[in-house]
């Protein structure tokens, strides 16, 4: 994969937590079963999730790493797309599961969210990474902001597992890094894990959402 780029809010998944998020769908819908995922920013989880098996589509930002991926082979449908423009029309209520690991603000988790429970088929599992409790001072809140849209787009929250999604350190971070005493490199960056349902059958309205503008650095954001 390229170097994370921190203008796009990326932190890739270890490859311990790649192997849980790809476990827990492949228990809720096995493999070699005609199930499709979408993956919004979650690029490493969808090039392995196509080598299981599933009809993956994966919709990502950033070009290079879209490349990567196709450089690797395979049958992973890989798009560069941003969310901010809305799902395409031909993705909605399509997919068995959608996982999602969007920036961590919250125009980011409400464009991302709206787009998984568009896409989801009534039934559909979704997995979203939202911020640990200690993030920041206004994450409790914003948390319960999030819980709150899924369930009125017609979602059932089925678990939300404490820090067990866990990140690489970055290059530009170890690099930020390299002189404090004691840091090692090792991941040390986690997020929550809130795995959902979509119940409703009713059509999943179209949000209007304004694009924001590109910041030098987005605090703790990410997108594996």
């Amino acid at each position: 994969m390229p170097a994370a780029d921190p203008m796009l809010g990326q932190w890739w998944f270890t490859l311990s937590t790649i192997d849980s998020l790809t476990s827990r769908i492949k228990k809720a819908l096995p493999p070699n079963k005609g199930h499709a995922v979408l993956c919004l920013g979650t690029p490493t989880v969808a090039f392995h999730l196509s080598k299981m098996g599933y009809k993956v589509r994966l919709l990502d930002a950033d070009p290079d790493v879209l490349a990567a991926l196709k450089s690797a082979g395979g049958s992973l449908d890989a798009v560069e797309h941003n969310m901010f423009d809305g799902l395409p029309e031909g993705d909605r209520r399509a997919f068995d599961a959608v996982v999602l690991d969007p920036p961590w603000y919250q125009d980011d988790f409400e464009v991302f969210i709206d787009a998984a429970m568009q896409a989801l088929k009534p039934g559909g599992h979704g997995y979203l990474s939202v911020p640990a409790l200690l993030t920041r001072p206004t994450v409790v809140k914003e948390r319960r902001i999030l819980l709150q849209r899924l369930t009125e787009l017609g979602a059932s929250i089925v678990t939300l597992e404490s820090a067990c999604l866990r990140y690489v350190v970055p290059e530009f971070e170890r690099s930020a890094y390299a002189d404090l005493d004691g840091f090692t490199g090792r991941p040390w960056r986690a997020s929550d894990l809130v795995q959902f349902q979509k119940v409703e059958e009713g059509e999943v309205p179209t949000i209007t959402t304004v694009r924001p503008q590109a910041v030098p650095f987005r605090y703790l954001s990410l997108a594996v």
